[in-house]
C-alpha cells in the first residue's frame, strides 16, 4: 500500500475498551442484525485498534470537540450524559 492510500472501514460501535501496559485496546464491530424493538443490539467483531494512551487522549478531546459542534449546530441535543442516544436525541440531517 501506498503512503497516500488509506484504509476506510465502517463500523457500528465500540463493543469493547481495555488498556494493557500503556496501549489502549478498542475492539469495533457491525451489527449482526437489526435490534428487535426492546431488545439489545449484536455485534459482531469486525476490527480491533490499538493506541498509545496519549494518542487515545487525544482523541477522546477531537471527539468531544466534534459533540460540541453537532450540539451548536443543532444536530445532537444537550441531554444527560448518563443517559444513551437514541433517535429523540438527535435532529434532523
Amino acid at each position: 500500500m501506498s503512503e497516500n492510500q488509506k484504509t476506510e472501514v465502517f463500523i457500528d460501535g465500540i463493543t469493547s475498551m481495555r488498556l494493557m501496559a500503556g496501549v489502549v485496546r478498542i475492539d469495533f464491530g457491525e451489527l449482526s442484525r437489526p435490534p428487535m424493538e426492546g431488545e439489545a443490539p449484536e455485534f459482531s467483531g469486525k476490527l480491533r485498534l490499538f493506541m498509545p494512551l496519549d494518542g487515545f487522549l487525544r482523541s477522546l478531546g477531537s471527539m468531544q470537540s466534534m459533540v460540541e459542534k453537532l450540539k451548536s449546530e443543532g444536530v445532537l441535543k444537550a441531554k444527560d450524559p448518563a443517559a444513551p442516544i437514541d433517535a429523540d436525541s438527535q435532529g434532523s440531517a
